[in-house]
């Protein structure tokens, strides 16, 4: 649970903007394109590190989507995580969980209730060692494919926080209809979007040059 100094510091201390490497948007528009459908939970994940008020994406990988219950899904994902991470250690890459990516079609975000409430304790897990940096991107193919920027980065709004840990407290389900009426929230209230700067090495300029030629 958060205290009320945790959601002081919250407030004050949290990015304000994203970077990604394109290598990342590439990657990500890669995975997209493959066919799968889009994971239950994340499609994958991201690491990087905080640069003062920015949250800078700098590698990916992909969650694995054959798992059957969550009992496997929570071991699984754990052991797979540590293999990517402990390779990225090896390679001298950043090795810092901020966030995850998904695929969603129109910017549907969620698909069930419970979604939110996983994206929330996922936030504050991971906002604990990434310095309250933790973000989500969500990846639209159609949208990148129709000329728009079809990437979004959010994070969970501290006012939503408050209201999930109000309702746990309480014993009630956060993010029920009735109770997002009571709370008076509404999407823009649940999610903050922050702007994307795209990062791009000299190296990779000229490869995104040879693609469009």
């Amino acid at each position: 649970m958060l205290t009320d100094r945790d959601y002081a510091e919250y407030e004050e201390n949290c990015v304000s903007e994203v970077t990604i490497d394109v290598k990342v948007v590439l990657q990500i528009i890669k995975h997209g394109s493959d066919g799968d459908e889009p994971c239950e939970h994340y499609d994958g994940f991201i690491t990087g590190l905080r640069e003062n008020n920015s949250t800078h994406i700098t590698n990916v990988f992909r969650n694995p989507s054959d798992i059957e219950t969550d009992d496997d899904y929570t071991s699984t994902v754990q052991n797979y995580q540590n293999l990517y991470l402990q390779a990225f250690k090896d390679y001298d890459l950043e090795q810092e969980i901020v966030g995850f990516y998904k695929k969603a079609s129109d910017m549907n975000l969620f698909s069930k209730v419970d979604d939110l409430k996983d994206w929330i304790e996922f936030q504050i897990s991971a906002d604990k060692n990434c310095m309250n940096g933790c973000v989500f991107i969500i990846y639209d193919e159609h949208r990148m494919s129709s000329g728009d920027f079809g990437m979004r980065a959010y994070r969970v709004s501290k006012e939503a926080i408050e209201h999930y840990e109000d309702c746990v407290k309480k014993g009630l389900r956060p993010f029920s209809l009735s109770m997002i009426k009571e709370g008076e929230l509404n999407f823009d209230d649940i999610l903050e979007e922050l702007p994307i700067n795209i990062k791009s090495s000299n190296l990779m300029n000229c490869l995104l040059l040879q693609i469009e030629n």
